[in-house]
């Protein structure tokens, strides 16, 4: 009955009036999504000149029965970061996404933010260290309110991240089973991680790899702002 179109059109208006405070030089653009299965959200965005630009996916690892076991690349030690090495891990997750889609300089105001995150849990989070080096990393959280809403025990093994010098040697799929391991021991019965599905280094594989499947998908669109 065309009331999705008008809400786009509603937004896209609105959106454009707020573009309009910005700086003239900045470049603009929309941006939005839909599910890959929502075949009508999905005709609705190129009918208006979006064009895909990332394809996102949910994964789940429905149990933690039989994690894999894998080896920690020589020389490197796991061990949790203390709170005033918090800013290296942090650094360090940066620097390891700077190539990554959609990647931008970080801000101070980021960091603070991620600091004071709610589910923040440094005992979940494996780091592996080169000397006093972060090689790479995997921060899983708990987000009890999320469970209890949906009636689960899901612990999120995210924030994966490997530095350039690191990769190539299997230490994000030794960290990984090591989280798997970490959020069972906390209690949870399945685990979850969202992923960019054209990720160039991999990441995608490694996740099926060690028995994570897809969820949902989504496809994130863009467009020039005129």
């Amino acid at each position: 009955r065309g009331i999705g179109s008008a809400m786009y059109d509603a937004n896209e208006r609105r959106i454009a009036a707020i573009a309009g405070d910005h700086p003239a030089e900045l470049p603009k653009a929309v941006l939005t999504y839909a599910a890959e299965a929502d075949v009508s959200g999905v005709r609705l965005f190129a009918k208006r000149g979006f064009e895909p630009d990332m394809y996102l996916a949910d994964m789940v690892r429905p149990n933690l029965d039989d994690i894999p076991s894998a080896p920690m690349p020589e020389g490197l030690v796991v061990r949790q970061p203390k709170p005033d090495e918090f800013r290296k891990v942090w650094e360090a997750d940066v620097e390891a996404f700077r190539d990554h889609h959609g990647a931008s300089e970080p801000r101070e105001e980021w960091y603070e933010h991620w600091i004071s995150e709610p589910n923040m849990d440094p005992t979940l989070w494996r780091v592996a260290w080169d000397g006093d080096e972060v090689a790479g990393q995997v921060r899983s959280y708990i987000d009890a309110a999320q469970n209890e809403e949906y009636g689960r025990l899901r612990g999120w093994t995210e924030d994966i991240s490997t530095r350039r010098p690191y990769r190539g040697r299997g230490l994000a799929r030794a960290l990984l089973c090591q989280s798997l391991e970490a959020v069972r021991d906390a209690g949870m019965t399945e685990a979850a991680l969202s992923v960019h599905t054209g990720n160039k280094l991999g990441a995608y594989r490694l996740y099926e790899s060690v028995g994570f499947v897809v969820e949902n998908s989504e496809i994130f669109f863009t467009k020039p702002l005129d």
